[in-house]
């Protein structure tokens, strides 16, 4: 199914009215209100008393968009439209036909926040049910104007969120809103190694959460000194502003801070522990003063396995710390064993001895897990006695920095809800640009029952970027290769393209190939250009890399149509020339950028692509020839792709996934270069291995002129650096194969380059 007719089908019927369709279908930019808009900001100054430095209108902050065409009265068929995009979905929208005025057409953005609330909601009614969920809500719009029933002031700050996203042209559709989330605790740790977020951005986020109903924010960014590595250290000036200044926007958007202490590195469990503990207590104190109510203790990533002693730590917080302060929500914390993978009789150990107020993490069967079961959840949680918060690595990429994670929220069971007291997403260090997957987070946390990833990440993409949601999605379809998706990207290309690598691509398949790459490249200008400037600056390596991409691509299909057309021997020298001259221009773009993207398929292409054109053009105009082409038969382990063996950075590599030592079928299991003809060869230069890993020293290098006879070069323990400097060889390729048959490890290549000379006429 492709991602329209899924989107489609997500959308389905709301309540009882059948939709028009996702925005995606109609190829336009889903617009949002700025009337009701304002109203929720106003609603969230007066809960916080504070907006941020920028009186809560950031231009970097997504939320405020203007709205356009708000003359125009949307159709019932349109308002069903925009009631399908809604995101977090509502459990249940009823529209019943028409819509009412809520708000005079005016610049809103212009008046007092208090001239806002009484011009918006002079018709409406606000009351609490004490016997609802304290995050529900139940809103009714007729003629009498907007009636809001809710469990506490958090359901009326979502109620006012969802008519934000409702609203169109002052107007919104008589309805009938019943509505609550699934999950609990619902948001983001900010929990990865390297760059932290800045404190602007800080308080953009929290302003985005409270737009998508995120209320969980964990401060633990483990390259921030005083969490983490001089955790005793406690806050002065302006640390402490900085500190309340976020603590006070969480709270004015309905989001609750949590400060996260690791001190776990050095922190002493025998003689001194007293002395610590009091440390401990005094630094939260700070932040208990700045009105912060929830708190984590961090044990994850240390050598300790102190099962008693962690306990008692965590136990005597809890009483000591917790239940001594007023308001106190209890301790989260999380464990040096805190995914299946792990586990050890440490656990075993640790869990009976907690106290059960305790709210635990986990992040899964892994640190990173491919999916996120039920049953992994249910078992944990039985262990431990109490359900668990669980820590999802995704769409972290502090391990995996040339990755950007843009894809949805998938693989993770909608059964957890169950087994779970909430769910925090790590994000990457790049946060604007996790705000596209973190909007479709939110939705599957809301209602995981109704969630459907690809509608998600549709309604995801106008929401964050309605200027250029379609763009966004392109560039997304080339940044969601992952482990929780099994590393595939580039959906609306990649079947097109393995048509083509299976030889099956005639002149029309062609055409519409270049006719995509045009497209590609149209996309992703527009991203660059008219995307929000916060987004492209985290995405810009990617999106130069992606052009990069579909530019080699562009020029490949160029030359495949030609020979199609005139014929491979009736394609000019000169002609020749300014396609090798276009290749490597495009090539040139990526010159140095290590950023991955689509290393499925267009990364793949682009690794392949000298080597075809040579083929193709019979190598005429050879000067205008880029480097030589990686070559082998062994597929790559994620994003660990082969064209990394000759990139010219020996900190990239290529990983065999699987040994290179069985050969089957018609795989001998090689790894080498195609220098494009037949050459004198000057040296060879391997490195083999990264950081101890996987390392190949028993190896036969060999040579080939026609790439059917091969002759060996060398042969035996050559080491993890082979340097070769043979005499009168001659050779168009050269390769190397594992010395050792009964090799149970897989490989790393991270340089392979042939220094040669040019045979002479």
């Amino acid at each position: 199914m492709s991602r329209t007719d899924k989107a489609t089908g997500a959308v389905g019927t709301i309540g009882g009215i059948g939709s028009a369709g996702s925005v995606r279908n109609k190829r336009t930019p889903l617009r949002f209100a700025s009337i009701l808009l304002a109203l929720a900001l106003f609603a969230a100054a007066i809960a916080g008393g504070c907006t941020n430095s920028n009186g809560g209108k950031d231009p970097a902050d997504p939320t405020v968009v203007p709205q356009e065409g708000t003359t125009v009265i949307p159709s019932d068929e349109q308002w069903a439209a925009v009631a399908g995009a809604l995101t977090p979905k509502p459990k249940s929208i009823m529209l019943k036909g028409g819509s009412v005025a809520v708000g005079e057409e005016t610049d809103i953005t212009q008046l007092p926040y208090l001239n806002v609330y009484e011009t918006l909601l002079e018709k409406a009614e606000i009351s609490i049910d004490g016997a609802m969920g304290l995050e529900a809500y139940k809103v009714e719009v007729d003629e009498g104007g907007v009636k809001i029933i809710a469990g506490s002031d958090d359901g009326v700050y979502y109620a006012l969120k969802t008519l934000t996203q409702l609203s169109r042209a002052g107007r919104l559709p008589k309805s009938t809103i019943e509505d609550e989330p699934t999950v609990p605790l619902r948001g983001v740790i900010e929990g990865f190694y390297g760059q932290a977020w800045t404190h602007q951005f800080r308080l953009n986020l929290f302003t985005f959460m409270g737009k998508y109903k995120l209320n969980t924010y964990i401060y633990a960014p483990k390259d921030d000194a005083k969490h983490r590595s001089r955790w005793r250290a406690t806050y002065s000036g302006e640390e402490l502003k900085k500190m309340q200044e976020l603590a006070d926007t969480a709270k004015a958007n309905h989001v609750k801070f949590v400060y996260a202490l690791s001190p776990g590195l050095d922190i002493k469990l025998g003689s001194g522990y007293e002395k610590d503990l009091d440390s401990l207590f005094k630094k939260c104190e700070q932040l208990y003063e700045l009105g912060v109510r929830y708190f984590a203790i961090l044990l994850d990533d240390i050598e300790s396995r102190d099962a008693e002693g962690h306990a008692k730590l965590l136990n005597d917080f809890q009483t000591g710390f917790i239940e001594t302060h007023e308001g106190c929500g209890d301790l989260i914390a999380i464990s040096p064993e805190f995914c299946t993978g792990m586990l050890t009789s440490y656990t075993n150990k640790f869990a009976p001895l907690l106290n059960d107020k305790i709210i635990m993490m986990w992040t899964g069967s892994g640190v990173i897990p491919a999916k996120i079961l039920s049953g992994d959840m249910r078992s944990i949680s039985k262990k431990y006695g109490s359900n668990v918060l669980v820590w999802w690595n995704y769409p972290v990429n502090d391990t995996m920095a040339d990755n950007l994670f843009l894809g949805p929220c998938e693989n993770v069971s909608p059964k957890i809800q169950s087994d779970i007291s909430g769910f925090v997403s790590n994000p990457m260090n790049q946060g604007y640009a996790s705000m596209l997957p973190l909007i479709t987070i939110s939705d599957f946390l809301w209602d995981p029952d109704g969630y459907d990833p690809e509608a998600a990440l549709v309604n995801a993409a106008a929401a964050l970027m309605p200027k250029c949601a379609d763009a966004l999605l392109t560039f997304a379809d080339l940044c969601r290769a992952s482990i929780i998706n099994g590393s595939k990207s580039t959906f609306s290309l990649a079947e097109a393209v393995d048509r083509y690598n299976r030889g099956e691509a005639d002149l029309k398949a062609l055409e519409e190939l270049i006719a995509s790459m045009d497209k590609l490249r149209e996309d992703l200008e527009k991203l660059k250009n008219d995307g929000d400037p916060p987004f492209v600056d985290d995405a810009r390596r990617w999106i130069d890399k992606a052009l990069s991409y579909a530019a080699q691509a562009r020029v490949l299909f160029e030359v495949e149509a030609e020979a199609l057309r005139v014929g491979v021997d009736n394609i000019s020298e000169e002609a020749s020339l300014k396609f090798y001259a276009d290749f490597k221009a495009a090539r040139d773009l990526a010159k140095g950028n290590s950023a991955i993207v689509s290393p499925d398929v267009l990364a793949p292409l682009s690794a392949n692509a000298l080597g075809r054109l040579n083929r193709l053009l019979k190598y005429k105009g050879e000067s205008g020839r880029a480097d030589a082409v990686a070559i082998s038969d062994c597929a790559a382990y994620e994003d660990y792709v082969l064209d990394n063996i000759n990139d010219g950075d020996e900190g990239t590599y290529f990983w065999t996934q699987g040994t290179l030592a069985v050969a089957s079928g018609n795989r001998v299991g090689y790894i080498g270069l195609d220098l494009g003809f037949v050459t004198d060869i000057e040296n060879v230069y391997i490195t083999t291995g990264f950081g101890g890993k996987d390392a190949l020293t028993n190896m036969i290098v060999e040579y080939s002129e026609d790439g059917n006879n091969w002759t060996t070069l060398a042969s035996g323990k050559l080491g993890e650096e082979v340097i070769l400097k043979p005499e009168g060889v001659r050779a168009r390729y050269v390769r190397l194969r594992n010395g050792d048959p009964s090799s149970p490890y897989w490989v790393i290549i991270r340089s392979f380059e042939v220094n040669s000379i040019k045979a002479k006429d």
